[in-house]
């Protein structure tokens, strides 16, 4: 209306980078992909994948009826395809609370690759992890989900291919074991010491510092195949990763350099409240909590 002044757009409000980088930390299946706050001033692509995996249990004369199965997940271990002694990704399973053999690997073959960052014709020269979450999804009837699921985090991996874990063993060290099905299953990951510099696909090298998620599910329903060799959980996992990647040189990729940011890795997580228990309630208490703490104190994140 001529004469009349026309009220001012209300300022946008957005997220800090390190509420951000918080948010990505915490839900890594939807969050905006940013760069993390790690030391150095490396600088790659931004890159979100998801896997899903099946753990297996190999035997002889198995029947149906309710086995274990462990999962480890060590991103910043992954190795290239084929990889025997791959520990970025271990898997096995056992009889009931039985000792768990286990493999580089899923799938009753073994196989080590697992997406973009080591498939046979990757570009990828390194990479590093920015963030990570693993799900457990049961797939079994509601009524007929039986046994147990325990969803561990660890600074560093906690199982090779000669680990011979119980389900009990990682039950008692796990601060969340829960009935199948009786909540939504999943965790997310933290860096380790390790995890802030690009590395290389390692073949054989199991590197301390990485930050690991461990999963185990105790006599949890299963599917037998015909011949009585192979079982499988009435469920899979889903392991969603976002990666920093760096091109090989000889694809023309300029290499960027960028300013390292002014919080670290360490001021994101010391002022996450809770944090043990963040790791499994996920993003969206996380930033309830944080957005309504900056709206009392009239802060923009």
């Amino acid at each position: 209306m001529a004469g009349k002044a026309m009220p001012s757009p209300s300022p946008k409000v957005g997220l800090s980078a390190k509420a951000e980088y918080r948010r990505l930390l915490f839900d890594p299946c939807a969050a905006d992909l940013v760069e993390p706050p790690y030391l150095g001033n490396e600088s790659g692509f931004l890159l979100r994948t998801r896997d899903v995996i099946v753990p297996v249990y190999l035997g002889t004369s198995l029947t149906a009826g309710n086995y274990d199965y462990f999962l480890q997940w060590s991103p910043g271990n992954l190795g290239p395809t084929g990889a025997g002694t791959n520990y970025g990704i271990i898997t096995g399973g056992a009889a009931p609370n039985a000792a768990g053999a286990l493999i580089a690997g899923y799938k009753s073959t073994g196989t080590a690759q697992i997406n973009f960052i080591n498939s046979a014709s990757t570009p990828v020269q390194a990479y590093r992890v920015v963030a990570c979450c693993v799900k457990f999804i049961p797939t079994g009837p509601p009524l007929s989900r039986q046994g147990m699921v325990a969803l561990c985090n660890f600074p560093s991996p906690a199982l090779t291919t000669a680990s011979t874990p119980t389900f009990g063993d990682l039950e008692t060290i796990c601060p969340h074991p829960v009935n199948n099905g009786s909540e939504p299953h999943e965790i997310v990951w933290l860096p380790g010491t390790a995890d802030q510099a690009f590395g290389a696909l390692e073949a054989s090298t199991l590197d301390p510092g990485f930050g690991t998620l461990c999963a185990a599910l105790g006599s949890v329903d299963s599917t037998v195949n015909a011949g009585g060799t192979i079982a499988t959980p009435n469920g899979r996992f889903e392991i969603t990763t976002v990666w920093q990647w760096a091109p090989q040189a000889k694809g023309g990729v300029i290499q960027t350099i960028s300013a390292p940011p002014k919080h670290t890795v360490n001021d994101v997580l010391a002022e996450v409240i809770d944090l043990g228990s963040k790791i499994y309630t996920g993003a969206k208490k996380v930033e309830r909590g944080v957005v309504a703490v900056a709206h009392l104190l009239g802060k923009v994140l």
